[in-house]
Order: C-alpha cells, then sequence, then structure tokens
C-alpha cells in the first residue's frame, strides 16, 4: 500500500511539472513551448490551419493608471474572453507579456481571416464591457499551406500582419 501511495503521488508531482511546464502561470492558458509543439504537430498532419498573432492593445495605460494588479486581470479577463469567442478545437495561448497566439482550424477557404477576426473583436468587446473601456487587439494570420509551410515562417508573417494593422490603426482617420 505504501509503494502505491508513493507511485500516485509521484505520478500527481509529474502530472504538476508538465502542466507548469505547458502552462502560463497568469492566465492558465498553453504557454509559448506549447504552442511550439502543437505548432509541430499542425504541420505533421498536413491539414490546412492558421496561425494567429493578437496583442492587446493598452496594457501599458492600464498598467500606468491602475497599477500592475489590475493589468494582470486585464490578461487574465481577455485570455478567458479569447477562450470563450473561439472554438474548442482551436488552441489560445500566452505568448508572453500581451501576446497571444492561436492555432486555427482553416477549413472554410477565404472565410477563417473575417471568422477570427470578428472572434477577436468580440473577445476584445467583452473585456471591454468587463471595465476596460480604451483596450484594443491587433490579429495577423497566415494560413499554411496556402501562406507559408513552415512554423517559423508562419509566425513570422503572422506577426508582420499584425504589426501592419496595428500601424493602421494608429493612423487617424480622414
Amino acid at each position: 500500500a505504501r509503494s502505491v501511495s508513493v507511485a500516485l503521488g509521484r505520478q500527481a508531482h509529474l502530472r504538476s511539472l508538465e502542466r507548469a511546464a505547458l502552462h502560463d502561470t497568469l492566465t492558465g492558458l498553453r504557454n509559448r513551448r506549447a504552442f511550439d509543439l502543437d505548432l509541430e504537430a499542425r504541420l505533421a498532419l498536413g491539414e490546412p490551419f492558421a496561425v494567429g498573432i493578437v496583442d492587446l492593445d493598452g496594457l501599458k495605460g492600464v498598467n500606468d493608471r491602475e497599477g500592475h494588479e489590475r493589468g494582470d486581470e486585464l490578461l487574465r479577463r481577455f485570455a478567458m474572453a479569447l477562450q470563450e469567442s473561439l472554438s474548442g478545437t482551436d488552441g489560445v495561448y500566452r505568448l508572453g507579456g500581451d501576446e497571444y497566439a492561436l492555432l486555427l482550424s482553416a477549413h472554410e477557404e477565404g472565410r477563417v481571416e473575417h471568422t477570427v477576426t470578428l472572434r477577436v473583436e468580440r473577445a476584445t468587446q467583452i473585456v471591454r464591457a468587463l471595465g476596460f473601456p480604451l483596450v484594443g487587439a491587433s490579429l495577423g494570420l497566415a494560413v499554411h499551406p496556402d501562406d507559408a509551410r513552415s512554423g517559423p515562417e508562419l509566425v513570422r508573417l503572422a506577426d508582420t500582419r499584425m504589426y501592419a494593422r496595428k500601424q493602421l490603426a494608429r493612423v487617424p482617420q480622414a
């Protein structure tokens, strides 16, 4: 009985270590390491999918005006809102800071960008309604295999597109 108890305790400890290695402690989302592993697994399947990079706009302002604890709350709330807004088969990850990544099914040719944009906007609206009215989000997407074939290329392209959208949003509208 004692041996079984020790073995079960050890197994629980290993599970907690594995969880810690693959999850962000602040938001509970899977982390950068998990994203990299899941991206490689998606590539190995050879099926179409999309990589999204989302940058949360306004975190610095919240931190400066309301403190870092409130900024952490924003990061947690946005993480939950993203998870709620996306499909159960889609992956949501916190890469670090105010940057998130998405791994998305891309079965609807040409519609994935529109669909994901609407879902990220929905997550932003949820967070605004929860007391963060000045927050926004910038999204960049890259689709495998149409846009790129390797993981690093997909991430780089999605990141570039996210920054391009962020720049467009900063340009005053005439």
